[in-house]
């Protein structure tokens, strides 16, 4: 049994089906539906295989968290190509979640809630719906990626470049907005680590 890291919720895999026990019944039907929903709508996420209780049994995405993926010293890193399979998935998220009028955004996006793969990334950890401004989705990604402690921050700074250039270019999205975003969301995490 491995066992992931959860501030609210106990996360486990075992026998290749991760198992998250959220704090009650309705967060977990809750998640649930959204992963069905999204899945349903070509949004790459975990399948949901069952829900039982408090706890949802979904598949295993076999492939690293975005921060622990940056580490690597595979040769197969490539930052162009990751920041594309980001944008890939955002562009996915957002296209399945556009026939809402109020501006859905994913709201989470710490980096361990993408799972690189060979093929591409997967979202992971939904537990609300969130609405806003798609720069602050993006802009915050960068202040996660920015925010990493890295062997070889050169990585690190190269995918910085590569996510905004790929995030002006697929959502026509202005510098400056993305950039403002970013530095708000790491003066957030500054007051939350204190």
């Amino acid at each position: 049994m491995k066992v992931f890291a959860s501030k609210r919720n106990r996360v486990f895999l075992d026998g290749g089906v991760v198992y998250k026990e959220r704090p009650d019944e309705s967060a977990a039907e809750f998640e649930a539906a959204y992963l069905s929903s999204l899945k349903q709508k070509g949004v790459a996420v975990p399948e949901v295989l069952s829900i039982e209780g408090r706890v949802l049994r979904m598949e295993y995405v076999d492939g690293v968290p975005l921060p622990d993926y940056l580490d690597e010293k595979d040769s197969v890193f490539s930052c162009d190509r990751t920041a594309e399979f980001i944008s890939d998935w955002f562009e996915s998220f957002y296209t399945a979640v556009s026939h809402s009028e109020s501006k859905e955004i994913r709201g989470d996006v710490n980096g361990r809630n993408f799972i690189v793969t060979a093929v591409g990334v997967t979202g992971v950890d939904f537990e609300a719906r969130v609405f806003g401004k798609r720069e602050t989705d993006l802009g915050g990604l960068l202040a996660f990626v920015a925010s990493y402690s890295y062997e070889d921050d050169g990585a690190q700074r190269a995918l910085e470049r590569e996510l905004l250039k790929s995030f002006m270019k697929r959502f026509s999205l202005g510098e400056d907005e993305l950039l403002e975003e970013k530095t708000k969301e790491l003066r957030a995490m500054a007051l939350r680590r204190k």
